[in-house]
């Protein structure tokens, strides 16, 4: 991978993304290509003013069944991800305060962020980030435009999760949830006819 990205046939944000979900941090990661990882540029907001943007308003539904960008972009600030990607292709904990992957790759455990809150004051739990997987997995709901990016996690013949493709993995840690034969990157986590987060 290290080698495709230097002789060009792998872009750097591509080569940032595989490398963090596979668990390399982003110094890393740059470190790998021979690269010093960006530095932020920190502002200063300014308070008040007003802030107009242009663009198509559409009617809201479940995030599955999202067919425009605009809905997404009505949604992206305030539905949380487990991990947001940078521009630059790197990733920072969201949801998922920490991740580890396995040594072949096939599995990846997400440590969720504590003292999260649903808008009713339920806890946010792994069980909530698996309940989600499974719906996006859930080939079966016609227009669930989520299911075909999830690739091998999705049983052909049910149309829904594998057997065991989803565990909520009880250890020191409360909170994690873990991936069988996982082949994407990590994914924004909400239910969103269910319970949306809240502050």
């Amino acid at each position: 991978m290290t080698q495709s990205t230097l002789t060009g046939k792998l872009d750097r944000r591509e080569f940032l993304a595989r490398a963090m979900a596979v668990g390399v941090t982003a110094v890393g990661a740059y470190g790998l290509i021979g690269m010093q990882q960006p530095a932020l540029a920190m502002g200063t907001a300014t308070k008040g003013g007003t802030l107009r943007i242009q663009q198509e308003v559409r009617a809201m539904q479940e995030p599955r069944l999202y067919q425009w960008a605009e809905m997404g972009n009505m949604t992206r600030g305030w539905l949380e991800h487990l991990v947001y990607f940078n521009r630059d292709g790197s990733m920072t904990p969201c949801l998922a305060e920490s991740w580890e992957v396995n040594e072949d790759a096939t599995e990846i455990t997400f440590d969720i962020r504590k003292g999260v809150k649903w808008n009713n004051n339920d806890d946010f739990t792994a069980e909530d980030v698996a309940y989600n997987f499974e719906l996006w997995c859930d080939a079966g709901m016609e227009g669930n435009s989520m299911a075909s990016r999830m690739g091998p996690p999705v049983d052909p013949k049910t149309k829904k999760s594998v057997d065991a493709g989803i565990k909520v993995k009880r250890t020191g840690l409360p909170g994690s949830i873990y991936w069988n034969d996982w082949a994407k990157f990590p994914l924004s986590t909400t239910a969103w006819a269910q319970r949306p987060l809240g502050n």
